[in-house]
């Protein structure tokens, strides 16, 4: 397990902590998965009105490595599910409401 070394007195206006508070805020300190789960709407505007498009369920699995004292990478896997707004039925295309067009939906894995 690689940990990102911590500061003794951690400072928000020094540039050289800003690694450390970002791994700590969204991620571990050590190279374990963290698991995210949220769920939401997607909302397109249109004239100033906002308009739901459909529902979102986001899973994450995110993994920190500390390889230098001063940085870290992030690996990530991320599914995402949309769903329609009424139904809760996963949708297989989507209305553009923009352009009038009947679209696919996106891949589910990035």
């Amino acid at each position: 397990m690689t940990l990102l070394p911590t500061p003794k007195a951690i400072d928000p206006n020094d540039p050289d902590h800003l690694d450390f508070l970002h791994s700590k805020l969204l991620y571990a300190l050590d190279d374990r998965p963290i698991f995210w789960w949220k769920r939401g709407t997607k909302y397109g505007v249109i004239e100033g009105e906002a308009k739901p498009m459909w529902n979102m369920w986001v899973f994450f699995v995110q993994r920190v490595t500390a390889h230098r004292a001063e940085s870290f990478d992030v690996a990530s896997l991320e599914a995402i599910y949309l769903t329609d707004l009424e139904t809760g039925e996963l949708l297989e295309t989507w209305h553009n409401f923009y352009t009038g067009e009947t679209l696919p939906v996106p891949g589910r894995l990035m």
